[in-house]
This record gives C-alpha cells, sequence and structure tokens, in this order.
C-alpha cells in the first residue's frame, strides 16, 4: 500500500509539471506588422492590438523610449473584466519633438499568473524641414600612409577604411596624398578618389554640430581638392561627389620611424542626403 501510495505521488508530480510546461507565453500582435513605420510628425499612427494569454489577461501597457532618455507611458490601463483575448485600437498623433528621430514603441500585456507578452514598433519620423538635427559622432576612425601596405583611404558613407589600390573610387571619399615615391614621411595631405571637396573650417563647432551649421560652414569656406599640412585637432569639413558631409576632427597623427604605422586618426560627424 505504501509502494502504491508513493507510485501515485511520483506520476501526480510528474503529470503536474507537464501541464506546467505546456503554460503558453502571452501573445501580443500588433497591426501594423512591419517592425519600421516610416511618418512624418502629425501624421496620425493607428495601431490594431490583438492579446492572448492561457490565462485571463489583466493589465494593458503602452511606453516609448527615445535613445538615451526613460520610457513614457502613452497606456496603463486595467482590463476588466479579466479576459483571455483583448482587443485594442490605440491612435496616436506624431509629437513635434520626435522630428529627425528613431522612436520605439513598446507594447505588454500581463496576465493574471504574472506571464508578459511584449510587441514593439520602431516609429521613424522625417525630420521638419529647415530643422536643425544634431549631429551623431562616431570615434576610432583611420587609415594609413600610401607607402604602409595598408589601408591607406577612407569612405565617408560606411566610415571604413579602404585601400587605394583594390578600392573602386566612390569607395575613397579620402586618402592619403603624398608625391614623394620613397620619403618616410607621412604627407599630413589628403585628396580624393571621389572628387571629395574639403574645408578646413578650425572654429566650427564641432561640439554642437547639426545638418544645417554642417552645410553652412562648409557652403561658407574655400572648397580644396587637397588638404595639406594636417594637424592633430583640425576639423576638416567633407562633402563627397553623392552629397554626404563628414564633419572630421583629427584626434591623432603618428609619423614614426619608418612608413609600416605611420596613420591618422580621427572622429567623424555624418550628414547624409
Amino acid at each position: 500500500m505504501k509502494n502504491t501510495f508513493l507510485l501515485f505521488t511520483i506520476v501526480l508530480f510528474i503529470f503536474s509539471g507537464c501541464k506546467k510546461d505546456k503554460t503558453k507565453d502571452v501573445m501580443v500582435f500588433i497591426d501594423p506588422a512591419a517592425i519600421h513605420i516610416y511618418t512624418a510628425v502629425d501624421k496620425i499612427i493607428s495601431f490594431g492590438i490583438k492579446a492572448e494569454s492561457e490565462f485571463p489577461l489583466v493589465n494593458f501597457k503602452i511606453h516609448y523610449k527615445e535613445p538615451g532618455a526613460s520610457q513614457v507611458f502613452l497606456k496603463d490601463t486595467l482590463i476588466s473584466p479579466a479576459v483571455k483575448k483583448f482587443n485594442y485600437t490605440f491612435e496616436f498623433k506624431v509629437p513635434e519633438s520626435w522630428a529627425g528621430k528613431s522612436i520605439i514603441i513598446i507594447f505588454n500585456a500581463y496576465d493574471q499568473e504574472g506571464n508578459v507578452g511584449t510587441s514593439a514598433r520602431t516609429i521613424i519620423v522625417d525630420p521638419i524641414e529647415n530643422t536643425p538635427i544634431l549631429l551623431t559622432e562616431t570615434t576610432g576612425h583611420y587609415f594609413y600612409s600610401t607607402h604602409s601596405g595598408e589601408l591607406d583611404a577612407f569612405d565617408i558613407e560606411t566610415g571604413t577604411p579602404q585601400l587605394i589600390l583594390t578600392a573602386i573610387p566612390n569607395l575613397r571619399d579620402i586618402q592619403d596624398f603624398d608625391t614623394i615615391p620613397t620619403d618616410s614621411i607621412l604627407a599630413r595631405s589628403w585628396n580624393s578618389g571621389s572628387s571629395t571637396q574639403f574645408v578646413r573650417f578650425n572654429g566650427f563647432d564641432y561640439a554642437n554640430a547639426t545638418n544645417i551649421s554642417t552645410v553652412d560652414a562648409f557652403n561658407s569656406g574655400t572648397k580644396l581638392q587637397i588638404v595639406n599640412n594636417i594637424q592633430p585637432n583640425d576639423i576638416i569639413i567633407a562633402k563627397t561627389s553623392s552629397g554626404n558631409y563628414g564633419v572630421i576632427k583629427i584626434t591623432n597623427i603618428f609619423d614614426l620611424q619608418g612608413v609600416a604605422n605611420d596613420r591618422y586618426e580621427f572622429n567623424m560627424k555624418k550628414n547624409t542626403q
């Protein structure tokens, strides 16, 4: 009898465990189905929301988050009476403060067992014409002397170093320009394989560079095909043949004995069309 009871207990435990393992997640479906939604300021976006769970749903929340900022709730509602299937239409007017930004909207549904279902959409908002947008900086860029045998050019659009001997001209927006074949001294001069124009503008407000201030500074400066005597802390604005702008701040120049490690290092803020 004791063994029979023990066997019954084990079977019951296994059955209960299997039943628990079959618990379904909370599912949240969003219409439109596209992960990225392109829109403009003052447009109305309508979301069709469906949430389902094995257990009754008790709460539904919508919040958004901007890069570097805290989350902001747009909706936080109790579902009463609790239901296993929840349908809701949420309409939202895109605020002006979102112009030129990518905002993630997150939808969460909660059931009475504490399970949570999540879905998200990224809202990509067109900039307002003539509205300044701060440019984002990327750091740690570099390319080498043309005599080093290393990557000796740079593509602004992709932010990657290139090799003059193998890269097509359109990928060589900036390249080391050395006219002395046997020289072991870094030329400190740039030209372009893709008709990029340069403006040296050391008085430019790099820290607060915007799409508008970059274009204005370039248009007001002297356009150069070749930039000579490049020094640390120089600010060089480059305009590519495709109309993209790179605002370059020289952080370091290595001109060591020999040519193997001679290179330019810089940070960049990019303004694309």
